[in-house]
């Protein structure tokens, strides 16, 4: 969000407190008068009237100034300075509507023939601070809360938006990268086909294309076709048999494909299973895809566990799980046993 915009939330925030805070204020003063006077006369009622809507028009201008020019500060944490500035509002606008309110009341007794200035400086702190001075101060707590819950929810909804921008930010970098080992391990392998299995080699460097094809073509996509996504993990493991051999095996069990999936998901978890497996020869690596409950792909794998997992990119499994529950708000199911481990991901049904 742009200053522009988060000033406008502030300013319309505030305007919203003062305007409950004043309106309160003012109307308990009202109310008050009516109840010690059993009929509130004409003139008296138009000038209480001029007072709230004088109340009204400077807060609404005060509180706009105010917050605009504290709007930087307010996005950072609440500090001494800010609780500060917040007192000095309210007292300037206490301040204002009390002098609104003297110059009524004096206006009125002026109206009554009352002249003496002494006298009626007496009678306005006698019957009307008292009263003004205790229902502002409600109405003035009322506002600090209103105030402080606000900005409360905007504090929140900010830490969130930055949550999401991180995780969309990390999501991008996923998708612009498939382990930069793998393509260096890739090269390495093609160069060794090259001359022992031209054929293969040229079949090894078409998949290839097509994996940095698919990362290209859906780098700005948030889902895609489950189709699309299995044939791109299909290349993937094509790629690491070549160079592991019987080591590993995938095989696939999908019989509806009418759902959309996240970038690169799968594939993530096949290489999160090489990744973090011992396969050998003598004790293969097996991962299963399949369909659960249709509208879950469960991919599934022998546990082999090694006692050394090399370093990882830290955008594995978990930052997965972060990104489904940013887009699709559901959860990723990740369940081990004594030999198996399963991840389970949202399927989103197609439209």
């Amino acid at each position: 969000m742009n200053r522009s915009g988060s000033s406008i939330i502030n300013i319309r925030k505030t305007l919203i407190t003062n305007l409950i805070l004043i309106l309160l204020s003012s109307a308990l003063v009202l109310f008050f008068r009516i109840k010690i006077n059993a009929e509130l006369i004409s003139k008296e009622s138009f000038a209480l009237f001029i007072l709230i809507y004088l109340n009204l028009k400077f807060g609404i201008w005060f509180g706009a100034v105010f917050f605009d020019y504290t709007k930087g500060k307010l996005k950072a944490r609440f500090s001494k300075t800010i609780i500060i500035q917040l007192l000095a509002f309210y007292v300037i606008v206490f301040l204002f509507s009390l002098f609104i309110l003297f110059a009524v009341f004096y206006a009125l007794n002026l109206s009554n023939g009352q002249i003496n200035i002494t006298l009626i400086f007496s009678n306005f702190f006698t019957t009307e601070v008292k009263p003004f001075i205790l229902y502002y101060s409600i109405g003035i707590l009322l506002g600090s809360i209103i105030f402080f819950y606000l900005m409360w929810k905007e504090t929140l909804t900010r830490e969130q938006k930055l949550k999401e921008e991180k995780l969309i930010f990390k999501y991008e970098t996923l998708k612009n990268q498939v382990n930069p080992h793998f393509l260096f391990n890739s090269l390495n392998t093609l160069s060794s086909l090259v001359y022992s299995n031209p054929e293969l080699s040229e079949e090894f460097i078409t998949k290839l294309s097509s994996i940095y094809r698919y990362i290209l073509e859906n780098k700005d996509a948030e889902l895609i076709t489950l189709k699309k996504e299995l044939n791109f993990a299909k290349d993937y493991f094509y790629l690491q048999q070549i160079r592991d051999g019987n080591k590993i095996n995938l095989s696939i069990e999908l019989n509806n494909f009418n759902f959309n999936i996240l970038p690169i998901s799968l594939q993530i978890l096949i290489e999160n299973a090489i990744k973090h497996n011992i396969a050998s020869r003598d004790m293969p690596l097996n991962i299963r895809i399949l369909q659960s409950n249709n509208d879950y792909v469960v991919v599934e794998n022998n546990l082999q566990e090694k006692n050394m997992i090399s370093d990882s990119t830290g955008l594995g499994l978990t930052n997965l799980a972060e990104r489904m529950r940013l887009i699709t708000n559901r959860e990723v199911i990740v369940n081990k046993t004594t030999d198996k481990f399963f991840v389970s991901i949202p399927l989103v049904k197609t439209s």
